[in-house]
């Protein structure tokens, strides 16, 4: 369970960094 929340966790982690890099690229 541990091992699950780990993966979604660090895949949102992921997302926020893309979304936070094409942000700043269009801005």
């Amino acid at each position: 369970m541990t091992v699950i929340l780990n993966a979604v966790r660090g895949s949102v982690l992921v997302t926020v960094l893309a979304a936070a890099v094409v942000l700043s690229g269009c801005a």
